[in-house]
Protein backbone atom coordinates (compact mmCIF):
# COMPACT_ATOMS: atom_id res chain seq x y z
CA UNK A 1 0.00 0.00 0.00
CA UNK A 2 1.34 3.41 -1.06
CA UNK A 3 -0.17 6.03 0.77
CA UNK A 4 0.40 9.90 2.33
CA UNK A 5 1.00 8.24 5.66
CA UNK A 6 2.87 5.28 7.14
CA UNK A 7 1.04 2.74 8.58
CA UNK A 8 3.15 1.51 11.68
CA UNK A 9 4.23 4.78 12.28
CA UNK A 10 1.10 6.77 12.41
CA UNK A 11 -0.55 3.81 14.53
CA UNK A 12 2.56 4.29 16.86
CA UNK A 13 1.84 7.61 17.03
CA UNK A 14 -2.20 7.04 17.77
CA UNK A 15 -1.21 5.11 20.40
CA UNK A 16 0.59 8.02 22.53
CA UNK A 17 -2.68 9.95 22.31
CA UNK A 18 -3.64 11.06 25.70
CA UNK A 19 -6.83 8.33 26.93
CA UNK A 20 -5.86 6.00 24.44
CA UNK A 21 -6.12 3.17 26.46
CA UNK A 22 -10.04 3.40 26.64
CA UNK A 23 -9.86 2.26 23.04
CA UNK A 24 -8.56 -1.55 24.70
CA UNK A 25 -12.15 -3.06 23.42
CA UNK A 26 -10.64 -3.43 19.98
CA UNK A 27 -6.97 -5.72 19.22
CA UNK A 28 -4.35 -4.06 17.47
CA UNK A 29 -4.66 -6.21 14.22
CA UNK A 30 -8.16 -4.47 14.25
CA UNK A 31 -7.18 -0.58 14.92
CA UNK A 32 -4.41 -1.25 11.86
CA UNK A 33 -7.28 -2.24 9.58
CA UNK A 34 -9.03 0.46 10.53
CA UNK A 35 -6.01 2.88 10.18
CA UNK A 36 -5.27 1.46 6.84
CA UNK A 37 -8.78 1.82 5.63
CA UNK A 38 -8.28 5.82 6.81
CA UNK A 39 -5.13 6.45 4.90
CA UNK A 40 -6.55 4.74 1.95
CA UNK A 41 -9.35 7.33 1.91
CA UNK A 42 -7.42 10.29 2.78
CA UNK A 43 -4.58 8.94 0.30
CA UNK A 44 -7.62 9.31 -2.22
CA UNK A 45 -8.90 12.24 -2.05
CA UNK A 46 -5.10 14.11 -1.26
CA UNK A 47 -4.31 16.18 -4.22
CA UNK A 48 -1.45 14.97 -6.13
CA UNK A 49 2.12 17.22 -5.13
CA UNK A 50 0.29 18.28 -2.41
CA UNK A 51 2.59 18.00 0.93
CA UNK A 52 1.34 16.31 4.06
CA UNK A 53 2.82 17.49 7.10
CA UNK A 54 2.52 16.91 11.08
CA UNK A 55 -0.77 19.11 11.26
CA UNK A 56 -2.36 16.57 8.37
CA UNK A 57 -0.86 13.50 10.16
CA UNK A 58 -2.83 14.62 13.23
CA UNK A 59 -5.98 15.24 12.00
CA UNK A 60 -5.34 12.00 10.13
CA UNK A 61 -4.63 9.95 13.47
CA UNK A 62 -8.08 12.21 14.77
CA UNK A 63 -10.24 10.18 11.84
CA UNK A 64 -8.52 7.11 13.15
CA UNK A 65 -9.68 7.19 16.41
CA UNK A 66 -12.98 8.74 15.90
CA UNK A 67 -13.74 5.31 13.50
CA UNK A 68 -12.77 3.29 16.44
CA UNK A 69 -14.60 4.70 18.57
CA UNK A 70 -17.26 4.41 16.40
CA UNK A 71 -16.26 0.75 15.87
CA UNK A 72 -16.65 -0.04 19.52
CA UNK A 73 -20.04 1.77 19.69
CA UNK A 74 -18.43 3.94 22.17
CA UNK A 75 -19.72 7.45 20.70
CA UNK A 76 -21.92 8.64 23.08
CA UNK A 77 -19.52 8.02 26.00
CA UNK A 78 -15.69 9.18 24.20
CA UNK A 79 -14.75 11.77 21.76
CA UNK A 80 -12.04 13.32 20.41
CA UNK A 81 -10.94 16.68 21.21
CA UNK A 82 -7.86 18.99 21.01
CA UNK A 83 -7.08 20.65 24.01
CA UNK A 84 -4.46 21.93 23.24
CA UNK A 85 -3.65 18.34 22.37
CA UNK A 86 -5.03 15.79 20.70
CA UNK A 87 -6.58 13.20 23.37
CA UNK A 88 -9.84 10.99 23.72
CA UNK A 89 -12.04 12.42 26.43
CA UNK A 90 -15.44 11.26 28.69
CA UNK A 91 -18.20 13.06 27.51
CA UNK A 92 -20.15 14.67 29.36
Amino acid sequence: MTGIANLIGTYDSGKTVIGYDKLNGADSLDKLNILEDVIDEWSSAWPKGQGFGSTDKTYLIKDYLDCVISYLSLEDKLETTFGPYLSITEKK
